[in-house]
C-alpha cells in the first residue's frame, strides 16, 4: 500500500478502525512474530488439532571430532551420549554433522568435522537438567582436551571453558 493511499484513507476517515480492517484487507504477507501469532492463534482454535506443548527455548551444542585442538579422533560415543542425555532431558534431539572451522590459541586455523545437536525445551525444564549440561560440557572438555566447547541457547552463543581453580580467590569467599 502507498503512502499516498494511506494518507487518503486518513483524510476521508481518520479512524484507527477504518485503517485498521484496510490494512487487514490488503493482501500484506505475515512475518515474525505477527506470523507465529496468527498461526497459534489458528491452531489454538482449531477442531483438529491442539497444541500440547510450546517449547519456546532452543540449545545447540557442537561435538568435535578430535582431541587436544586438531588431532583426528573418535568421537561417535560422545554424540550419542549427547543426543541420549538430550533427548532424556527434553523429550528428543536433532543431530547434523558439519565441517568447522576456528582458531586456535596459537592462532591456526583448525578445520573438523563436528556434530550439532540441538533441542527445544520450555524454560523450566532448561533451568531443571543444566546441572547434567553442565557436567557432560565439562566431560566434553576434560576428555577431549579442549579448550572450549561452542554452546548456543536461544540465540546467544557462548565458548564454554574449565574454571581455571588456580587463580580461584578463596580469600575472598571467607571475608
Amino acid at each position: 500500500m502507498s503512502l499516498q493511499y494511506t494518507a487518503q484513507i486518513l483524510a476521508e476517515e481518520p479512524t484507527s478502525q477504518h485503517l485498521l480492517n484496510t490494512l487487514n484487507s490488503v493482501n500484506v504477507p505475515l512475518s515474525g512474530k505477527n506470523l507465529s501469532a496468527k498461526v497459534d492463534q489458528t491452531l489454538k482454535t482449531s477442531s483438529k488439532i491442539r497444541i500440547c506443548k510450546i517449547m519456546n527455548h532452543k540449545l545447540r551444542l557442537l561435538i568435535p571430532s578430535t582431541i587436544h585442538i586438531d588431532i583426528p579422533w573418535e568421537t561417535s560415543a560422545y554424540v550419542e551420549q549427547a543426543n541420549q542425555l538430550l533427548s532424556e532431558c527434553f523429550g528428543g534431539s536433532i543431530c547434523k554433522k558439519f565441517v568447522g572451522f576456528y582458531q586456535s590459541s596459537d592462532y591456526r586455523l583448525i578445520s573438523e568435522s563436528i556434530f550439532e545437536v540441538e533441542v527445544w525445551m520450555t524454560e523450566a525444564e532448561l533451568l531443571h537438567h543444566l546441572p547434567k549440561l553442565e557436567d557432560f560440557i565439562l566431560q566434553l572438555l576434560t576428555e577431549l582436551q579442549q579448550e572450549t566447547v561452542f554452546l548456543v541457547i536461544d540465540d546467544t552463543a557462548s565458548l564454554i571453558e574449565k574454571r581455571k581453580t588456580d587463580n580461584f580467590n578463596f580469600e575472598a569467599i571467607a571475608a
